[in-house]
Formats: C-alpha cells, sequence, structure tokens
C-alpha cells in the first residue's frame, strides 16, 4: 500500500490568516487579525472598484467579510482538528485570489465543507473531491482530510463564471472526524444518506446563485458520487469523471478487499445516465482506478453521448497538467452543448436509494475512446435485492443497518487504501 504523500508546502505558521500570504514579504502572521483582514480585503476587490464613488463602501463591506473568514480558519484550526483546520487555511487562502469564497454547507444529518466562485448564474459547475485520505497503513483515519485535495486543483483552473468544490464527509471538518464517523470513508463513502447529504449541499448553493443546471465533475471516489448524483437528480446537464470508482463491486473483488458494505455501487445506475453527455478520464498508467474500469462502466447501457479519454498520467499525478486544455477542447464544449442541446432526463428505473440491485450482465464491446457506445449493452438489475435503511435494518445489497455505522464490522486491514 501506498504511504500518504507529505505536504506540498509548508504549513501556515498562524491559526488565523496567516494563510492568506498577502503581499510580497513573506509570512504575514505577525499582522493583527484586523490588519490582514482589511489587505486580505484590498487584494481579492480590484483596484478601479476602489477608486470609484462608494468603492470604499465596498471596501469595508468586504474587508468585513475577510475579518470573518479569518474568525472561521481560526475556529476550524482550534476544534480538536488542527491539521484539517490549517489545511483549510491554506485552500481558502489559495482561493481567495481567484474568487473562491469558503461555505459551510448543510448536508443533512452532516455539513461538508465548500468553496463557491460566482454569485449568480444559470449553470453550476460542481467538482466533487475524492475519498481523502481514508485509509493510512490499512487502518482508517480518523481524519480524511486530503493532504492534496485533487479535485480542488482541477475547480481552481475552470474558467466557469458559477463553480462549487464540495469536499466529502469529514474532509477539512473536525466536527464531523474521528472514530464516529469513519463509516463514511470507509466501506460507507457512497451510503445513501452521505449521497443525499452532498446532493442537499448541491441544492443549496443551486438556490444561492439561482442555477437551473448543474455539471458534475468528480475525482476517483467523487467520480462515483458524481454518477451516483447525476442518477438521483433531474438537473445535471453534464458529467465528467476523472479517474472515478465506477464499479466498486468490481473494484473491491479485483483487488481482493472487503466489500463496501452499504455503499451504493455506481454501476447499478448506469442505465439511468444513458442521457446525459459524459466524459470519463483514465490514467494509462493509474494502478488504484484502472482503466479498465471506465471501459467496464460504458459497456453497461446503450449511452447515447459518452467518451473515454486516457492520459498517460497515473492517478495522483498529472491531471493539473493536462487540465486546462482538457477544459478548453472538450470539457467546455460538452457543457455547452448540453445547455444547447438538452437531454431528456434520467429514466426513472423505480430503484430507490439504499435499495439498489446487482449489477447484470455487461454487453457485449464497450465504448471506444473517441465515440459512443459500441456493441449490445448489458443489462443492469436496478430495484434488485435491497436492504432497506434504517436503525436496525436488514443489510442486503447497498443496505445499511445501525449497527454498522459504528465501524463494528470493518476489518481495518483489508479496507482498500485510497489516498486524494
Amino acid at each position: 500500500m501506498r504511504k500518504v504523500s507529505p505536504l506540498a508546502s509548508s504549513e501556515p505558521g498562524s491559526r488565523t490568516c496567516a494563510a492568506l500570504n498577502i503581499g510580497e514579504r513573506g509570512s504575514s502572521a505577525s499582522l493583527p487579525p484586523r490588519q490582514l483582514a482589511m489587505e486580505a480585503g484590498a487584494q481579492i476587490w480590484p483596484a478601479a472598484a476602489r477608486s470609484e464613488p462608494g468603492g470604499r463602501i465596498w471596501l469595508l463591506a468586504r474587508t468585513a467579510l475577510a475579518l470573518a473568514l479569518c474568525s472561521l480558519m481560526a475556529f476550524l484550526a482550534s476544534c480538536g482538528g488542527g491539521g484539517a483546520g490549517r489545511l483549510w487555511e491554506k485552500e481558502v487562502g489559495r482561493g481567495l485570489p481567484l474568487g473562491f469564497m469558503p461555505t459551510d454547507l448543510p448536508a443533512p444529518p452532516f455539513r461538508l465543507a465548500g468553496l463557491i466562485k460566482g454569485e449568480s448564474g444559470e449553470d453550476l459547475v460542481v467538482y466533487i473531491e475524492g475519498d481523502g485520505r481514508a485509509v493510512v497503513h490499512g487502518r482508517p483515519s480518523p481524519d480524511p482530510t486530503p493532504r492534496l485535495a485533487q479535485s480542488w486543483e482541477l475547480a481552481r483552473l475552470d474558467p466557469w463564471p458559477v463553480v462549487l468544490y464540495l469536499a466529502r464527509i469529514g474532509q477539512f471538518m473536525p466536527a464531523f472526524s474521528g472514530s464516529r464517523f469513519q463509516y463514511y470513508w470507509t466501506t460507507g463513502r457512497l451510503a445513501p444518506e452521505a449521497v443525499a447529504g452532498a446532493s442537499a449541499a448541491i441544492d443549496e448553493v443551486k438556490r444561492r446563485v439561482g442555477a437551473k443546471r448543474i455539471h458534475l465533475v468528480g475525482f476517483s471516489g467523487g467520480g462515483g458520487m458524481a454518477v451516483l448524483l447525476a442518477a438521483a437528480r433531474n438537473d445535471v446537464a453534464s458529467l465528467v469523471t476523472v479517474a472515478g470508482l465506477l464499479d466498486t463491486d468490481w473494484w473491491v473483488r479485483n483487488n481482493g478487499w472487503l466489500p463496501l458494505t452499504g455503499s451504493l455501487n455506481p454501476a447499478g445506475v448506469a442505465q439511468r445516465l444513458a442521457g446525459i453527455p459524459q466524459i470519463h478520464y483514465y490514467g494509462r498508467n493509474d494502478r488504484v482506478i484502472v482503466p479498465d474500469m471506465s471501459a467496464r462502466f460504458a459497456s453497461m447501457a446503450p449511452f447515447i453521448s459518452l467518451r473515454r479519454v486516457g492520459l498517460e498520467v497515473d492517478h495522483y499525478h498529472g491531471w493539473t497538467d493536462n487540465w486546462p486544455q482538457l477544459l478548453a477542447k472538450q470539457i467546455i464544449p460538452l457543457r455547452e452543448a448540453a445547455v444547447l442541446n438538452p437531454l431528456p432526463a434520467p429514466i426513472d428505473t423505480g430503484a430507490e436509494t439504499g435499495a439498489l440491485g446487482a449489477a447484470g450482465t455487461a454487453g457485449a464491446a464497450g465504448t471506444v475512446e473517441t465515440g459512443g457506445a459500441a456493441g449490445t449493452a448489458g443489462t443492469v438489475g436496478i430495484g434488485g435485492t435491497g436492504g432497506t435503511v434504517g436503525t436496525g435494518g436488514t443489510v442486503g445489497t447497498g443496505g445499511v443497518t445501525g449497527a454498522s455505522k459504528g465501524s463494528s464490522l470493518l476489518n481495518p486491514f483489508l479496507v482498500p487504501d485510497v489516498r486524494p
């Protein structure tokens, strides 16, 4: 198993606003928070606006907001999860100059950390983080916050007017980390309530910005989450996965791991996505999510518009280098075409979250890298034998029992080690 890589850069020297790195002095830890906030407001608000009549009012308002952000970051760093808090400071500081503002989103029964760029728009792009630092040296991690948040690295490069970066359960949120929640980044990483929580968080941002359509982008385990969200919602206009975990049953079986008990399998909803334009990127050198994963997924339904694109990268390296070109040549055109020529909403097969049947037999040939589906697609058993969700419920395929949420059923040495 791979060891978790150290931080790519040094951590902030202060638990307040040192991560903003205002100006060229290299360290701002010695400045009072109020002065840091004033400089943060000056940095992220254009000089032209400050020079216009009434510009100072805007600057003061922006300064007040920056001061509130400082307080939020200090609070996060002091809530028993200093590592996660410091990492959040760092990412907020990198996002502010790009227009990304931190937010704390309701995702009942959880709350999720996010970063939002843009104030209004009909099309909202949502980047979903991977599973993060879920398992370390074969044991479940007490804090799944990724040391390198790959989806965030990609989101920062996206020029779309309105973008949401959405972390997963426990990431950057000390209040939702620890052994009590480990189930949700190990065997229950794609549990029905995790999917419902992420969908609720997206609904909140959609309401704030007045969006009509959602464009999903997910990395690794976040790719599997994006697939499940696309199947559960009726407003998803396009779907992009990057080294996506698209068939959890096949993945654990192929690697000799324990099943992800309680997690939904993205492959089980493939037929519901047949009408959604989508691109699935895979690394030809990826040993975590092998290229066959997306090929297998592509053979499971008669997709109208699906492309598989392979790059000479592995799971952890090379994606950000290629992302600007992929955005310009493939992903943004995919979004624009989806807006101009909307396809029918996902087919309602009657499947219920938490009661998905096992995947059926895949068809013959899979989808080629540059085009649509080839060969006869197999069937997927949706709404088959499933477990009911609830306290004391019976575990079935995709089911969750109340007892399992305490991680008592985990064998920490057999849970797959997935890094960000």
